[in-house]
């Protein structure tokens, strides 16, 4: 087996024959060898036990794809009809007689609470803001 070399900035891992020499740790040499066709390394139980613990935190802050995904759609992103109509009165009709006229006209289930209407009123102005 020839000698191989892995780099990076600060310390280097070299590869000879059955042993492993890495430079810039103070020249610590780790027995290698091969089990069963496998190679392997000796190391402290210690580091290896701190190998483990670094697998085990990197495993709980993996991320997940529900972490980028959105969150569901509000009831008024969800009804279009009611985004228009509430779109149509924010700023012109109180906001108890926007949601009393919209639960005749859309029923109660389409119709957003009092202060989903007013999150959705904000989204609306902050995006024509953008927009002007």
């Amino acid at each position: 087996m020839g000698a191989s070399m892995m780099k990076n900035d600060k310390q280097s891992i070299r590869f000879v024959g059955s042993g492993v020499e890495i430079s810039g740790l103070g020249g610590i040499d780790i027995p290698s060898g091969e089990i069963s066709g496998v190679e392997v390394v000796t190391i402290p139980l210690a580091d290896y036990a701190g190998l483990l613990d670094c697998k085990r935190r990197l495993q709980e802050t993996e991320l997940t794809i529900e972490q980028f995904v959105a969150g569901r759609k509000s009831i008024i992103d969800r009804n279009p009809e009611v985004a228009v109509y509430l779109v149509q009165n924010f700023g012109l009709v109180p906001m108890n007689d926007i949601l009393r006229a919209c639960k005749r006209k859309f029923s109660r289930s389409r119709t957003p609470s009092k202060s989903a209407a007013y999150r959705y009123w904000a989204t609306v102005r902050k995006k024509s803001s953008k927009s002007a």
